[in-house]
C-alpha cells in the first residue's frame, strides 16, 4: 500500500485519520483490511459515514476515506479542575482529542478520549483521580452540557468560602444564609451555578428591581485552616 488519503473531514487532519484507520503504509492490503480501517474509523466516533475508494500510483495502491465529520455541538463544562482556566485545559485536551475546541459530539469513544485526557492532565498536576462525565440538562437555559467531573483519589474539594461580587451591602443579609448553604459541600462548579442561577438571581433581581444574571464564577485554593484544611475559595459575581 503506497499511503491513506482522506477528503470530507473539516476537523480531523489526514494524518489522523491514517493513524485511526491502521493501514501501513507498504503492507499489502486487500478489500477486507480497507473494510475493517473503515470500521475502526467509525467506531472512532469522529464520523457519521465513511467511505472509501482506490487508485494506483505506479504499483502502489493509494486508498482514500471519504468522510462525514460527527457534530461537535455539545459544550463541556470543566466541573471541579481548579488548578487550570478553561482555555488552559482545551488545549491540554486537543493534544489528545484531534480538534478539541470546548464542544465534544455526543459519541462514546470521543467522551471517554477527554475523560483519559483530564486524567492525565489531573496526573501531571499531582492530583490524580478518576474522570466521570454525564449528559446534563439546563432547564432554565433550555440546553444541555457534558459535565466532567475528577472524583479525587485525595478525596473530596471542599468550599471553604463562598464571596458574592456585584451585590450591595443592603442585599447581602438576606443572601447570607443560602451562601453558607455551599459552604463544607465538595466543589462542583455545575451545582454552584445552578444554585446561584435557581437562589440568588431570582432574590437579587427581585431585591434590585431589573434583571440580574451571574457574570461568572472564580475559584482557587484557599489557604488551610482548623475547619477547611484543604479546599477552596469560590466568588460568584453578579
Amino acid at each position: 500500500m503506497g499511503g491513506v488519503e482522506a477528503s470530507g473531514s473539516k476537523r480531523i487532519p489526514t494524518a489522523q485519520v491514517a493513524a485511526l484507520a491502521g493501514l501501513k503504509v507498504g503492507s499489502v492490503v486487500g478489500p477486507n483490511d480497507v473494510e475493517a480501517a473503515r470500521q475502526r474509523l467509525l467506531k472512532s466516533g469522529y464520523f457519521r459515514s465513511v467511505g472509501f475508494s482506490y487508485r494506483n500510483a505506479g504499483y502502489a495502491l493509494i486508498v482514500t476515506f471519504t468522510l462525514e465529520d460527527v457534530l461537535w455541538r455539545t459544550p463541556v463544562v470543566f466541573d471541579n479542575f481548579v488548578d487550570q482556566a478553561d482555555t488552559e485545559l482545551i488545549a491540554m485536551v486537543a493534544r489528545d482529542v484531534p480538534s478539541f475546541d470546548g464542544a465534544s459530539p455526543d459519541a462514546e469513544p470521543v467522551l471517554k478520549r477527554i475523560a483519559d485526557a483530564l486524567e492525565r492532565i489531573a496526573r501531571d498536576a499531582k492530583d490524580p483521580g478518576t474522570v466521570a462525565y454525564a449528559l446534563i440538562l439546563d432547564k432554565l437555559a433550555g440546553s444541555n452540557h457534558w459535565r466532567f467531573h475528577l472524583d479525587r483519589a485525595s478525596g473530596p474539594l471542599p468550599v471553604c468560602s463562598i464571596a458574592l461580587s456585584g451585590v450591595s451591602d443592603a442585599n447581602a443579609p438576606a443572601l447570607a444564609d443560602r451562601k453558607a448553604s455551599l459552604v463544607g459541600m465538595d466543589y462542583s462548579k455545575d451545582v454552584i451555578l445552578k444554585f446561584a442561577k435557581e437562589t440568588f438571581v431570582p432574590m437579587l433581581s427581585v431585591s434590585t428591581g431589573s434583571p440580574v444574571a451571574v457574570k461568572r464564577l472564580d475559584v482557587h485554593r484557599a489557604p488551610a485552616t482548623e475547619t477547611c484544611a484543604r479546599g477552596v475559595a469560590v466568588t460568584i459575581s453578579f
